[in-house]
């Protein structure tokens, strides 16, 4: 037969694991918690809605071949984010640390430019604010390039904008 102390030990022993149990329960979901607000509001929501961000552009021109005059010249974008907040461009999204690459065939008569100049232009906002129209304006040159302008009265406008320009002699 057990003694009535021994059974009464063990009952205290088991409230005191009990209690040692809730407190760590109540630790874990409340880092839980924690981590959920960090990560579903905090990085997604706030800091997109705060933080800068910094895309740049990079331009490379090179020919690649030339039959009956005509110079077959390859310009290759690319455009990264670096830091830590997606951009939106105008037209697509680049991700916190992305990298996006274009390129385009330019077909160039040798004798009728003797330089060939190409620009790229890039235009984004950080992607936890929306674009307002009012922010922005296209901008049509004489030569039928089309651009974007930042109207000077707008305010509140995170639109920013980067150039890169680059050439080749074609002679």
């Amino acid at each position: 037969m057990s003694t009535p102390g021994v059974e009464q030990k063990l009952r205290i022993r088991a409230l005191r694991f009990s209690w040692i149990k809730d407190v760590i329960q109540t630790a874990a979901f409340t880092a839980a918690g924690i981590w959920a607000i960090y990560t579903f509001w905090y990085r997604e929501r706030y800091l997109p809605q705060v933080s800068d961000t910094d895309v740049t552009v990079r331009l490379v021109v090179e020919p690649l071949s030339e039959r009956d005059g005509v110079v077959a010249v390859r310009a290759r974008t690319v455009l990264e984010n670096p830091g830590e907040v997606p951009a939106r461009l105008l037209a697509m999204v680049v991700r916190p640390r992305g990298r996006l690459e274009g390129e385009t065939l330019l077909f160039v008569r040798r004798g009728e430019y003797s330089v060939l100049s190409v620009e790229a232009q890039l235009a984004w906002l950080p992607a936890g604010h929306l674009l307002r129209k009012e922010c922005y304006t296209l901008v049509r040159d004489e030569e039928g390039v089309v651009s974007v302008g930042i109207p000077d009265v707008v305010t509140r406008c995170r639109l920013s904008t980067s150039v890169a320009s680059t050439g080749i002699a074609l002679r």
